[in-house]
């Protein structure tokens, strides 16, 4: 394993979350792609988080001011688990990761007594938590927000806020996406930014506030993290 882990199950979180790299091939690796023992192999090392995720949320964080100190988190799409860390680095007590996949979750974050992992729950259908939460982040792909927003939100305390990374190319029609995936209209994004803050309010949830991301999507996507309420 040329020393960058210490166990096999800790390569599935690194190559999921695009940290490593082959030099000679020009896009990132999947997982059981065989590669010759003599393939360069490069690790893009994080220097806090398990993820990038976790960076983008605790600039998010910051810039709402947000503490996180003590509270019950949820992590709706959590994958590698950057939300969770950066949750847990902020002094959240116990955090709930979610995630309709399995084995994603970085194998630090999954042996944390502080971590529930609820791996194949799929968000979108109605699931059980055994308590309310004090904070829900959610970082969902190929899903609108709006398919994932009704069900978990029966699991937020009262007067409690929701933290969600809007992803145009995920929200738009499909005729505004282009081809490869990146969308570089920022007219549609902002119209479509608009459309989910009225859908917001429309199912009683308040929108506080909107930030862009410090850090786009891996194919350069625009992101934007919107906080809500549901006061």
């Amino acid at each position: 394993m040329r020393g960058f882990i210490d166990q096999i199950d800790d390569a599935l979180p690194l190559i999921m979350s695009g940290k490593i790299k082959l030099p000679d091939l020009s896009k990132s690796p999947t997982p059981g792609l065989m590669i010759s023992i003599d393939t360069k192999i490069n690790l893009q090392q994080n220097n806090f988080y398990v993820s990038r995720g976790g960076e983008k949320l605790s600039n998010a964080i910051k810039y709402f001011n947000l503490s996180v100190l003590d509270l019950i988190c949820m992590d709706v799409g959590a994958s590698t688990g950057g939300f969770t860390d950066c949750l847990l680095k902020n002094g959240a007590s116990k955090v709930y990761s979610i995630d309709v996949g399995r084995g994603q979750l970085h194998n630090k974050l999954s042996k944390d007594q502080r971590v529930i992992s609820m791996e194949r729950t799929n968000a979108r259908k109605k699931f059980s938590l055994p308590e309310k939460v004090d904070l829900i982040v959610i970082d969902v792909s190929f899903i609108s927000l709006k398919l994932i927003l009704p069900s978990v939100i029966e699991h937020l305390k009262l007067n409690s806020n929701i933290l969600v990374l809007y992803k145009p190319q995920f929200e738009l029609s499909k005729d505004e996406i282009p081809r490869r995936g990146v969308i570089k209209n920022y007219i549609s994004i902002a119209e479509g930014l608009g459309l989910f803050i009225n859908w917001c309010l429309l199912n009683k949830i308040n929108v506080k506030g909107i930030t862009n991301s410090n850090i786009r999507g891996r194919l350069g996507n625009k992101e934007i993290f919107v906080l809500l309420n549901n006061s």
